[in-house]
């Protein structure tokens, strides 16, 4: 399961790499420049690929956002079917201490790793528009509150289920919604 941590992003980072050259020779041919030109009022192709890839790009980091809330919801449910949370608070642990090592390492950071690799490699061998002329500032900011808002939403799918099974089913519908209508 944390195989796939590693792999959707790259492959999703791969796809967008061969998506920029299909999109360029399909976009170089006469009948998208009449398009560009009557159309979109002048704008040249490589704008238009520029465009796709930041847009390809904003889904792909929601997706892994999204995926990332998955995991951490999957892990919640384990923990508290297998009665492992309930060892650790009985053992002596703090609600807080098992929070923040919950949420922060479990939720927060692992998916912040993920993005942040993807936002590396996204800059530095993809040229994507969008991240490399955004503000540093506010594009850490809006992962951020993207991260926080997903660990939110797995804790209250996970709070708000009565098994492990029906969190999991939850996050995976709330997933497929969020990704298909964005």
């Amino acid at each position: 399961l944390h195989l796939l941590r590693v792999v959707v992003p790259a492959l999703l980072l791969l796809a967008m790499h061969y998506a920029r050259d299909s999109l360029k020779k399909q976009f170089a041919t006469k009948q998208w420049e009449t398009i560009f030109a009557e159309g979109l009022h002048g704008t040249n192709p490589d704008e238009v690929v520029d465009a796709v890839l930041d847009f390809s790009f904003m889904l792909a980091l929601l997706t892994m956002v999204m995926l990332s809330m998955n995991f951490f919801v999957t892990h919640l449910a384990t923990e508290s079917e297998s009665g492992f949370r309930r060892l650790l608070h009985v053992s002596g642990l703090s609600r807080t201490s098992y929070l923040c090592a919950t949420a922060g390492v479990d939720g927060i950071l692992y998916a912040l790793l993920g993005i942040s690799a993807m936002v590396m490699v996204a800059s530095l061998v993809l040229d994507i528009r969008m991240v490399q002329w955004t503000s540093p500032i506010l594009l850490v900011l809006l992962l951020a509150v993207w991260v926080l808002a997903g660990v939110v939403l797995g804790y209250v799918l996970h709070f708000a289920s009565p098994s492990a099974r029906v969190a999991s089913i939850a996050s995976n519908f709330v997933v497929f919604i969020i990704i298909f209508s964005a």
